[in-house]
């Protein structure tokens, strides 16, 4: 994810960090130029850590939130990140197209090599195209546009 974001140019462009965790993700975003950050997470501990890691790192403009993909309703961003797992990508794939602007990205990681397939059909099936992917250690990230 960190390689995507440093070859990215996001300055100016609306980003959210779904399953933020530690929002470090974010953090870098806006640190690269993004505006506005969004980050969400499910996890309680995790919203909580993000906010004094935003704090420390002296980022006070990203929005963070306690919540899930329900949250995602109505709104739309340039790029998308998700650092997640197979299973809740899958399940959320329709929130994050439906939140994303026509030609925006959305990155995903937090998955194997070979659920890449049918990540990239779900992807597909709302209409993203797939741009490239990185792998280390069978682990893979994968970038998708927006063709909508």
């Amino acid at each position: 994810m960190i390689e995507y974001l440093l070859d990215e140019n996001l300055k100016g462009l609306s980003v959210l960090d779904m399953g933020s965790g530690t929002g470090v993700l974010a953090i870098l975003a806006t640190m690269r130029g993004a505006s506005p950050v969004m980050a969400i997470d499910n996890d309680e501990w995790a919203y909580r850590n993000a906010l004094e890691n935003i704090e420390k790192n002296k980022t006070p403009d990203i929005g963070v939130y306690l919540g899930d993909a329900a949250m995602l309703k109505g709104k739309k961003f340039d790029f998308i990140i998700a650092n997640i797992n197979r299973n809740i990508l899958l399940n959320d794939m329709e929130a994050y197209c439906n939140s994303l602007n026509n030609g925006g990205t959305l990155l995903m990681s937090g998955f194997y090599r070979d659920d890449m397939e049918a990540i990239t059909a779900s992807a597909e099936s709302f209409g993203l195209k797939y741009r490239d992917h990185k792998e280390r250690n069978n682990w893979v990230c994968v970038c998708y546009k927006s063709t909508h």
